[in-house]
């Protein structure tokens, strides 16, 4: 009886962890990887953060790479940009401009699979660059790229440019999940694993 209902709570509370949907910056997140990791339980649907002239950078896990989408429109006053790297840090794609605005948005277009990523927002024209230098040339302004620069070839090692703006930014997410599971909903985890265990 005990087992059953560990098991059952277990499973009550990560489904109401579920709607902790946001991930709020812990302090000034990293520009580098493996950037901030996003820890809790569910999907993440909106990070909230602020620039303070450089670029952060937020590993987190896509699960529905044919629904992913990234956007700044309507969650900045700034001109922003939108990066997104695979696992190992090579570029993955780049927007500076969307919908006729100065905010940013990224698709699915180049997303082939699920997995760890690293999304990165920084203001024009901060740019990401490897060994090789820019990552991304910094037009068309208006289209989402895959790489195109002379460092398309290499990870993510820097930053360069200057940064014309700053201030607190909304990034809306769709199709993607916090990186790591919140402590709590691993410890209800692993009391149901064991209790459904122990019954064998």
């Amino acid at each position: 009886m005990m087992r059953k209902f560990l098991a059952t709570a277990a499973l009550a509370a990560l489904s109401g962890a579920a709607f902790a949907d946001v991930w709020s910056e812990v302090g000034d997140a990293p520009e580098l990887l493996p950037g901030q990791i996003t820890v809790g339980t569910g999907d993440l649907d909106e990070i909230d953060g602020e620039l303070f002239g450089f670029a952060d950078l937020y590993c987190i896990r896509i699960v529905d790479e044919a629904q992913f989408s990234a956007t700044t429109v309507g969650g900045a006053s700034f001109d922003t940009q939108l990066w997104l790297f695979d696992v190992n840090g090579f570029g993955v794609a780049f927007n500076d401009d969307s919908q006729s605005t100065l905010q940013s948005t990224l698709t699915s277009t180049f997303v082939n699979t699920n997995g760890i990523y690293f999304l990165g927002i920084s203001a024009y024209d901060y740019d990401a660059d490897s060994a090789g230098g820019a990552i991304w040339l910094d037009g068309p302004f208006g289209a989402e790229r895959a790489p195109d620069g002379p460092g398309a070839g290499g990870a993510l090692s820097g930053w360069s440019g200057t940064s014309f703006a700053d201030g607190p930014y909304k990034i809306l997410l769709k199709g993607a999940s916090f990186h790591v599971p919140e402590p709590s909903a691993l410890a209800l985890l692993v009391l149901g694993g064991l209790a459904m265990v122990r019954r064998r």
